[in-house]
């Protein structure tokens, strides 16, 4: 059944709480950020078992892929298994070992935010979005769904009527969670989405398409237009070079791509869809 609560663990609490988005500083550092979202949202749309699922007739939410694989976009996440929270709650991300660790006793105070979904879905329907199942895994993982946000919003304010529990760290719980996810690989499985998402934010090289597509997201995020002048300039200082095709590809990584084989990955799944209760009725 859909839940009645979606949850966000934090190891800290992060004062304003705003998507990954609203804490990039800087105009051009948004720019890049969102010319890579492009480009791999673009890329997604080309995976062979995304375009399957399409042809079942699967909504595929590529904005809600591209969150969950680590780009910066205006949506925060949060999940409907409190277990997955409690994960993001006790372990925090080490940038240079680039995996997730277990937070010590003497870490500041945890924190889980919730809100009840059907007034969040009631009051805030732009908001609220529900990601859920896609054909690439790490949604399912994470029982995804996440809020967009604009500008100047705060996740823990009363606009999401969000609840919060600080919590008191402990090493010993923080590790047995940290293992009861297999150090966290079992949220974040190696797949080849994932390894194309490392080079996606690596990325400087974008299309004329792609960056049309990212100056409108930019001005939309930043309520204003761009005059020509402005936004070559700005390209410059992002060391943004236009190029003729993709840079993004499937090539080179172990994407399955017999057909036989995508439809019966779909129908394996689909296999385990039920019915809400509602339908019984």
């Amino acid at each position: 059944e859909f839940q009645s609560f979606l949850s966000r663990g934090q190891v800290d609490a992060q004062v304003p709480c705003v998507p990954t988005l609203g804490r990039i500083d800087t105009l051009d550092g948004r720019l890049l950020s969102l010319c890579r979202v492009v480009a791999f949202e673009e890329a997604l749309e080309a995976h062979p078992l995304v375009r399957k699922a399409e042809q079942y007739g699967i909504h595929v939410d590529i904005e809600g892929l591209a969150q969950h694989y680590g780009l910066p976009t205006d949506m925060l996440d949060i999940t409907g298994s409190f277990a997955v929270a409690s994960f993001f709650a006790t372990s925090r991300w080490d940038t240079e070992g680039g995996r997730y660790l277990p937070v010590g006793d003497n870490a500041p105070l945890g924190v889980i935010y919730r809100v009840v979904a059907c007034i969040l879905e009631d009051r805030q329907p732009e908001s609220f979005h529900l990601v859920g199942w896609q054909p690439l895994p790490r949604p399912e993982q994470q029982r995804a769904f996440a809020i967009r946000m604009k500008p100047g919003q705060d996740f823990v304010h009363d606009l999401f009527t969000t609840e919060r529990a600080y919590f008191k760290q402990s090493a010993a719980i923080s590790h047995r969670i940290w293992k009861e996810f297999d150090e966290g690989h079992a949220l974040f499985p190696n797949d080849p989405a994932a390894q194309l998402s490392m080079q996606a934010q690596e990325l400087r090289e974008f299309t004329e398409t792609q960056m049309a597509s990212a100056w409108s997201r930019v001005e939309a995020w930043e309520c204003r237009r761009y005059t020509p002048e402005r936004r070559a300039s700005l390209e410059v200082s992002t060391r943004i070079t236009v190029i003729s095709s993709t840079a993004l590809t499937w090539n080179h990584l172990d994407v399955e791509t017999r057909d036989d084989q995508l439809s019966h990955m779909i129908e394996d799944v689909l296999k385990r869809v039920r019915y809400r209760r509602a339908m019984y009725l």
